[in-house]
């Protein structure tokens, strides 16, 4: 098997085995081995899927296989509690609305990067 770099992202097994447009809440994370590492943006919890879309967990250290269809139920849990959808975009709309709804809720919000003026 070859090597593959982290930045050589690899959207089809999770587009397979989901709607298409459930995917854009999710954010490619790399590689293990074969196994491709889908994290949510809502949820932040991880659909890992190798190329032949059979889904893994990640139990003791290691990735052992599991059922799909739990799989994908476990990686929207929680969702609608935050008002989003199955279909909701991890986007920057959401990371913004995310932002103000914890700022609002009393947290302190730090984030990591270019204000949207800096950007170019």
């Amino acid at each position: 098997m070859r090597e593959r770099r982290a930045d050589e992202v690899d959207w089809a097994p999770l587009e397979k085995v989901l709607p298409l447009e459930w995917c854009a809440g999710f954010m490619f994370m790399g590689y293990w081995g074969d196994v491709r590492l889908y994290k949510h943006g809502f949820t932040r919890y991880y659909l890992n899927l190798d190329s032949k879309c059979r889904a893994y967990a990640y139990i003791g250290e290691r990735y052992v296989r599991s059922n799909l269809e739990s799989a994908i139920e476990s990686v929207f849990e929680g969702l609608e509690e935050m008002s989003e959808t199955r279909a909701s975009a991890f986007d920057d709309g959401a990371i913004r609305r995310r932002h103000a709804a914890l700022a609002e809720a009393g947290w302190t919000v730090v984030s990591l990067g270019l204000e949207e003026s800096e950007k170019s």
